[in-house]
């Protein structure tokens, strides 16, 4: 009798060992099924091509919401493009200024005329220097 019960005891355990294992297994193969949707949207989002280079065609086909929502990331990018654009050209000294000297032998163009005055030294290489006016 004790044995039967022991055997019975283990085989249960066995069968909720196997059932776990299986319910396992469905979750692994539901994490590799997600797994492979995003590495799919991933693969798909590399193959696009950059916003800029949309063609007319694709433009065409989008809805006016895409279109809209375009038109509002190209904005904000020009903007951002020319503040870029704009600080490469501000003097390094007091970044307020257009870059309007250049400087000799070294031939750094870095800074305003203003700043430029008070310098006896090139502020990026630390050469003694001679002024050109633009």
């Amino acid at each position: 009798m004790f044995k039967k019960l022991f055997s019975n005891t283990k085989e249960e355990e066995i069968a909720k060992l196997k059932l776990e294992m299986a319910t396992l297994n469905e979750e692994i193969v539901k994490m590799n099924e997600e797994k492979n949707g995003h590495l799919k949207m991933i693969q798909d989002h590399m193959n696009k091509p950059p916003f800029w280079q949309v063609s007319k065609e694709e433009l065409a086909k989008m809805t006016t919401d895409e279109l809209t929502n375009l038109s509002s990331v190209l904005t904000k990018k020009s903007s951002e493009i020319t503040k870029i654009i704009s600080e490469r050209n501000l003097c390094i000294v007091c970044q307020e200024r257009s870059r309007n000297t250049l400087f000799s032998p070294c031939l750094h163009y870095n800074c305003c005329n203003t700043c430029a005055n008070t310098l006896i030294k090139c502020p990026t290489c630390r050469n003694l220097r001679f002024m050109e006016k633009e």
